[in-house]
């Protein structure tokens, strides 16, 4: 789905089929390499089913932003420490979050990255 102001178009559609060998996230992943760029800011919005490294580096790639939800048992890598997402939220104080308008819907959200290392 793609949503410009107050509108939204369906774009790309697969059905996932278990006996293929492509997963959900590579699926995904060709869809969003499919997408070409636009002349102003993109932002890509993953539930935390669809959150990977392997997305948010293709969407990155592309000098997209992303906004995802993360399972509170995953692993961050950063700087050589990996806490867990329940861990590194006991140290985000709520003046260093941000509030992000998408599409009408509004997140709270930290910067965890800024760029593709």
């Amino acid at each position: 789905m793609i949503r410009c102001a107050y509108r939204a178009f369906p774009y790309a559609f697969a059905r996932y089929d278990k006996t293929s060998r492509i997963s959900k996230i590579a699926l995904v992943r060709q869809m969003i390499q499919s997408l070409h760029g636009w002349n102003h800011r993109v932002y890509v919005l993953f539930d935390s089913w669809y959150t990977s490294k392997s997305l948010i580096e293709t969407c990155l790639t592309k000098g997209w932003y992303v906004i995802a939800a993360l399972k509170t048992n995953q692993i961050l890598y950063s700087k050589g420490i990996r806490p867990s997402v329940k861990e590194f939220a006991r140290y985000i104080a709520f003046s260093d979050t941000h509030l992000v308008t998408v599409g009408g819907e509004v997140y709270r959200i930290e910067c965890i990255a800024t760029k593709r290392d």
